[in-house]
């Protein structure tokens, strides 16, 4: 029984044995692989961090290129707008020139025709003058003549008198200033040229 104890034991000590290296194999194992997934879990981590750097870099660097963007756009509009205000000044300046001098040759143009109308009414006026010293004067000469002939003059003078009171070279007869009223102002004569 000794021997069948001892296999027993030996058994059970073989089983033990066993066992307990099974049992390391399985503890080594399984730190092995508790160190490997902590390994990939550091790395991992560790990539995560690389990752959110970069990111964070690669937004830093975009914030910086549209800041520059912006700046440069804000001064490229700064130049553009001033261009656009030079322009219209200049604009601005020539139109006004212009008006000027269009105004300047319509203050010539206004003062020549001012002139040519003042000269042809003055020699409008003289012809007239000339026409009625005419006119007059062979009224006179007729006059002379129905003297002469002892003619009725009555029909002579009626007619130049006619003439004298259609083309205004009759004086205008005195007023009765008993007539005249205060209560509307006098006109002043108006003459076509001073």
């Amino acid at each position: 029984m000794k021997a069948k104890e001892d296999n027993e034991k030996d058994i059970l000590k073989n089983y033990l044995t066993k066992t307990e290296e099974k049992y390391k194999e399985e503890q080594k194992l399984e730190s092995e692989r508790q160190a490997r997934l902590n390994k990939e879990k550091y790395d991992s981590y560790q990539e995560h961090v690389r990752n959110r750097e970069e990111q964070k870099r690669i937004e830093k660097e975009v914030r910086k290129w549209e800041l520059i963007k912006r700046l440069k756009m804000s001064e490229l509009d700064k130049e553009i707008k001033e261009k656009e205000r030079e322009l219209k000044r200049e604009k601005n300046k020539l139109h006004r020139e212009n008006m000027d001098m269009r105004m300047e040759e319509q203050k010539f143009y206004a003062e020549e025709k001012r002139l040519a109308d003042e000269d042809t009414m003055q020699r409008s006026v003289l012809l007239r003058e000339l026409d009625d010293q005419q006119v007059l004067t062979y009224g006179e000469k007729v006059l002379r003549d129905c003297e002469e002939k002892e003619r009725p003059l009555l029909p002579v003078v009626k007619a130049r008198e006619r003439y004298k009171k259609a083309n205004g070279l009759l004086s205008p007869k005195p007023r009765n200033s008993q007539w005249e009223s205060d209560l509307f102002p006098k006109r002043d004569p108006i003459y076509p040229f001073k």
